[in-house]
């Protein structure tokens, strides 16, 4: 997928703001409870995928929907449509830039997901980037999947090149919260590993892609190390590839 990026450059329209964050924030927090639901179909059988979802969560949709809410009002690009190249939007993407207190409580076992407040995002560009959700949305539907995952992996990258974008030495720490043990496979699989300590009050995995000096612990394997080379080479590319509309946006946002 790193290669893709480099030698097929992303067209603009493969990742998007929300619009009208009144009428798309209920509407995206609903699909991602729901595909948390759809991902543990065991939990609840004979509850609807939202109950499982927000079982899962440990949170109600409607907490889900408020707390995204305060999210996006931090930073709009933390939470982004994936778009097809025919202008299909396939998936919704919430990506945090946080601060090192957030990522070091998250991986400690000291801290959950849900009690991430506004002051805890940062506004512009950081180094600790926890990956909260990456979720279908309904015009997905008929598309090829690969064209659906190509647009889903172009806009993770276009917010990861966003967030890190001023990051000096550019080493950039990825977690995720892994809902399930097939989730925390496929993390592993893609060079991710566990921290050893599960998200306060639940059972799920945290899991991490870094530089060794983050976290401490065993030196990084081959595959460890190659996919995060491959994930800091996206983020380069797609820095270079949005690097003036980025500084055009940023001087108008000053002048406001």
């Amino acid at each position: 997928m790193v290669a893709q990026a480099i030698f097929s450059p992303p067209v603009e329209s493969e990742a998007s703001d929300l619009g009208d964050p009144d009428i798309e924030i209920p509407r995206v927090a609903r699909a991602i409870v729901e595909h948390v639901g759809r991902m543990n179909p065991a939990l609840g059988a004979s509850g609807t995928v939202v109950e499982r979802g927000e079982e899962v969560m440990g949170r109600t949709l409607a907490e889900y929907t408020n707390w995204l809410r305060a999210v996006h009002d931090r930073n709009r690009r933390a939470v982004q449509y994936a778009v097809s190249s025919k202008g299909h939007r396939v998936a919704v993407c919430v990506l945090l830039g946080t601060t090192r207190g957030v990522f070091d409580a998250v991986c400690a076992g000291e801290m959950s997901d849900a009690e991430i407040d506004p002051d805890d995002i940062l506004p512009a560009s950081g180094k600790y980037i926890l990956v909260n959700a990456l979720a279908p949305v309904g015009e997905h539907e008929g598309l090829p999947s690969r064209e659906r995952e190509r647009a889903e992996e172009f806009c993770v990258f276009r917010q990861i090149a966003y967030f890190t974008r001023g990051l000096r030495p550019f080493r950039p720490a990825f977690y995720v919260i892994a809902g399930n043990p097939h989730v925390a496979d496929r993390l592993r699989r893609q060079g991710f590993r566990p921290t050893g300590n599960p998200l306060k009050g639940t059972e799920k995995t945290v899991m991490v892609l870094c530089h060794r000096r983050e976290v401490g612990g065993p030196r990084m394997t081959l595959k460890e190390r190659l996919s995060y080379l491959q994930l800091r080479l996206a983020a380069r590319v797609f820095r270079v590839i949005n690097f003036h509309k980025w500084r055009r946006e940023d001087r108008r946002n000053r002048a406001r």
